[in-house]
């Protein structure tokens, strides 16, 4: 999770915020990020919900630092 999905959002968030992608690129990296969130979980049951939602979290508190450009939208 943390060297794919994570690292992935992390470097579209980058990207967006250097204005290298448009929020059309964000939302389909989202889309893909909680396809593959919801298949681990399925894979994993009760343990990878919790390690799932550890992830959410930490991209939750990143993703803060991407969309504050949106504010003044």
């Amino acid at each position: 999770i943390d060297q794919g999905i994570v690292k992935g959002m992390e470097t579209v968030g980058e990207a967006y915020q250097r204005e290298e992608v448009f929020l059309p690129e964000l939302l389909m990296a989202e889309q893909c990020m909680r396809g593959g969130l919801a298949e681990i979980e399925n894979f994993a049951g009760e343990d990878g919900a919790t390690v799932v939602e550890s992830a959410r979290q930490r991209l939750a508190e990143q993703a803060a630092s991407w969309i504050p450009a949106l504010s003044s939208c």
